[in-house]
C-alpha cells in the first residue's frame, strides 16, 4: 500500500502482468496445499472415529513429512469432524 502522497505509477507492463494473472486458471500454490490437504480429511475423520488422538494423528502426519502449522492443523481437524461421511466422499472424488 502506498502510504505517500505521491500518485503511484502503473504501467502496461504491470496491467499487462496483472491480467495474466487473474486470467490464469493455474491453481496458486495456496490452492495446490487446500487441494492436497482436502485429501487428508476423509481419513483424519476416520482416524478419529476409531478414537486415534490429534496427537497421533499429529505424529502421523510429521512421520509422513506434513507438517503443519497448529492453526492449519485445527482447521483440518475441525474439517475432519463437522463434515458428513457424504461430503469426504465427495472430496475424494465420489463414493464407488
Amino acid at each position: 500500500m502506498n502510504t505517500n502522497k505521491e500518485p503511484t505509477v502503473i504501467t502496461d507492463e504491470m496491467v499487462e502482468a496483472a491480467m495474466t494473472a487473474i486470467e490464469s486458471t493455474e491453481p496458486t500454490p495456496e490452492e495446490r496445499k487446500a487441494g492436497q490437504l482436502a485429501k487428508l480429511i476423509p481419513v483424519i475423520q476416520e482416524a478419529i472415529k476409531r478414537g486415534d488422538s490429534k496427537d497421533k494423528i499429529c505424529k502421523r502426519l510429521k512421520a509422513s513429512g506434513i507438517y503443519l502449522h497448529h492453526l492449519k492443523l485445527k482447521k483440518l481437524f475441525d474439517a475432519a469432524t463437522a463434515l458428513p461421511i457424504e461430503s469426504n466422499e465427495q472430496l475424494q472424488g465420489g463414493a464407488e
